[in-house]
């Protein structure tokens, strides 16, 4: 029989600090100057699919902010791809 965590007794540090990250193709989308964009669309390309218009954090991201400052996230990383 194989031995089984009680989750109820873990807990993380004292001090441990949340935190969250966003990675610019997540956020993006349908950044049409991006090399990468070019390759995705080639004929026979070797991407499984395109990218789509992402999750339009750059409308949203009040929202998202004010999320992470609910939820007590600590720090909050931010990229940004550049064409």
């Amino acid at each position: 029989m194989a031995a089984t965590a009680d989750l109820t007794l873990r807990r993380f540090p004292d001090g441990f600090l949340w935190g969250a990250a966003t990675a610019a193709h997540q956020v993006e989308g349908g950044n049409v100057n991006s090399d990468g964009w070019v390759l995705e669309h080639l004929p026979h390309t070797l991407f499984h699919e395109p990218s789509g218009d992402a999750c339009d954090f750059l409308h949203r991201y009040p929202g998202d902010v004010a999320a992470s400052k609910y939820a007590k996230v600590c720090s909050l990383i931010l990229r940004q791809g550049f064409p």
